[in-house]
């Protein structure tokens, strides 16, 4: 485990000079915008919330490797190394619960259509529900490293592990 410091930088418009910066401990996992701030992964089990317009943190100790993160309108989708999705409220900044779909996630993204994990040890992509949180598995090629919905289209893009092409 590192624990060089790194840096989360704000760049207010492109092409401007970075305005700040804000030391984190290790090397963070993802970040995500949501609710007036930015939500980083921490290195180390920690979701850390800067906020956009005073640069200020907050930390929450989630637990585990965080790995990927999605938002919706209030809440954020977590996911851990582990096999865990951690649904995060964004009001109470409070866990409302951690659902088990095993494996290895490796993304998350979320759509009209539900959240969406990446499980790169299953090769699959799991969908949660957001209302009743039920899972359902869908068997893929190969494993899956990263993913993406396009609204517009209707479309999921999955990049597969050592490909270069989305499935």
């Amino acid at each position: 485990v590192s624990t060089r410091r790194r840096t989360a930088c704000r760049f207010p418009t492109p092409g401007l000079p970075i305005e700040g910066t804000i030391p984190l401990e290790g090397l963070p996992s993802d970040a995500v915008i949501a609710d007036g701030g930015v939500w980083i992964a921490g290195a180390f089990g920690d979701l850390i919330r800067v906020d956009e317009r005073t640069g200020e943190t907050d930390t929450r100790r989630i637990g585990g490797k965080l790995v990927s993160l999605a938002a919706t309108e209030d809440r954020l989708w977590v996911v851990d190394s582990d096999g865990l999705v951690v649904v995060f409220d964004l009001q109470t900044r409070r866990v409302l619960q951690s659902i088990p779909i095993g494996g290895r996630p490796v993304d998350v993204a979320v759509g009209s259509s539900g959240v969406w994990i990446a499980d790169q040890r299953g090769e699959r992509l799991v969908r949660i529900d957001e209302t009743t949180l039920e899972r359902t598995s869908f068997a893929l090629a190969g494993p899956p490293a990263a993913i993406a919905i396009d609204e517009d289209r209707g479309v999921i893009w999955v990049r597969t592990a050592g490909t270069g092409t989305p499935a």
